[in-house]
């Protein structure tokens, strides 16, 4: 994600369903996130090069069961070319690639074509998913 990440932060609006929270039992973490309410179903970050060139989105997909298929919206700018996708995504929060279970946790790197102001994407199940873009 540091590689990927552009200079300028950009302002994103999400609007994907809400989310509880529900700590682990047991956990040492002093702060209990649980308590801070709702979250988004999707957390979003942007970021862009100051000649707004490139765009760069991080996103968190919460939900460990379901895919969740959105629609980026871009305003001012338009995507083009290829976009870069990498993707990974895990059965748990605990999950780790190991000798017994090689495949605990997945990457995916892809590569798709867009062209517009809009790009539809559906983000797997408990994912973290980098997109990269060019901008016009």
């Amino acid at each position: 994600m540091a590689a990927a990440s552009e200079q300028v932060a950009v302002d994103t609006y999400i609007d994907s369903g809400a989310h509880i929270h529900h700590d682990r039992a047991g956990d040492r973490w002093p702060h209990r996130v649980g308590d801070l309410g709702l979250f988004q179903r999707l957390d979003v970050a942007a970021t862009a090069d100051p000649g707004r060139s490139r765009l760069t989105l991080s996103v968190v997909n919460r939900d460990p069961r379901r895919s969740i298929r959105t629609r980026i919206r871009l305003l001012d700018a338009t995507a083009t070319g290829v976009m870069g996708l990498n993707e990974v995504t895990g059965d748990s929060l605990d999950a780790v690639n190991s000798f017994t279970r090689p495949d605990a946790v997945n990457v995916r790197n892809a590569k798709r074509e867009v062209d517009g102001e809009q790009v539809d994407i559906a983000f797997s199940p408990h994912s973290f998913t980098v997109l990269e873009m060019q901008l016009a």
